[in-house]
């Protein structure tokens, strides 16, 4: 993720580091909040961009915005099935779909499975989004298109990332828990999430519910804050003249 961007984030220690291709090729559904403003477009649609053009918006509403959104959710799932190389007339497409979505051939393939409009206040909105092989730069695009798409243009003012895949902000450490216990109590924990994972080479899950320990468990790694920790500092130092 970008430095602009904010969110649930993996690392990997040592040798399993080999694995992150592995990983990378299960093709896990994202979960993202994107939120944008009408009317605004910033330079390469960046968070922190300047300004480079401004459009009317008041003809946007949030039905148009709806109906915009479940046409591009549609248009995505059928790209989903032919990224799976499968006809989406034909009975394996249909047990597909029984069982999730499929999953794409082809590696790194930008799809997205899920969006929903969550807030509505002219100039402002915001969209939860489910996708795969996406990159900040993609959804920042997305973000875009959809103004455009409804007659004026739109930028992206925040983009978070609320689960990557199995792996939600429950399992994650916040900087004031990072300590070795923690660490490697977190670390526990997500072999055992990855552990519990269902294989199927064809199948997506888009609901990565399932694959959550109980909470018992995740309560039960008792993770310990700094109680001394400022959540005000900034990453960068204080240089006061």
């Amino acid at each position: 993720m970008e430095s602009t961007s904010s969110g649930v984030c993996a690392f990997a220690l040592n040798d399993e580091c080999d694995r992150i291709p592995e990983i990378l090729a299960r093709s896990w559904v994202n979960n993202y909040r994107l939120e944008g403003i009408f009317g605004r477009e910033t330079s390469k649609h960046k968070i922190k961009g300047r300004v480079t053009l401004k459009a009317d918006y008041d003809h946007v509403t949030r039905h148009r915005l709806e109906k915009l959104v479940a046409r591009v959710q549609s248009e995505y799932r059928r790209a989903a099935f032919h990224a799976a190389e499968v006809d989406i007339q034909s009975e394996e497409a249909f047990e597909l779909a029984r069982k999730g979505m499929p999953r794409a051939k082809l590696p790194g393939a930008q799809i997205i499975y899920g969006c929903e409009v969550k807030h509505f206040n002219l100039p402002y909105f915001a969209l939860q989004v489910q996708s795969v092989g996406e990159t900040d730069v993609f959804l920042r695009c997305f973000i875009h298109e959809i103004g455009v798409s409804l007659g004026t243009t739109a930028s992206c003012v925040r983009l978070q990332r609320r689960s990557l895949g199995p792996f939600h902000a429950g399992h994650a450490l916040l900087e004031k828990q990072i300590s070795l216990q923690n660490i490697i109590r977190n670390m526990e924990l997500c072999r055992r999430i990855m552990k519990n994972l269902p294989e199927d080479e064809k199948v997506i899950n888009e609901n990565s519910s399932p694959y959550e320990e109980d909470r018992l468990v995740v309560d039960g790694l008792n993770m310990q804050t700094d109680q001394e920790y400022d959540a005000m500092r900034p990453v960068w130092p204080r240089n006061y003249t």
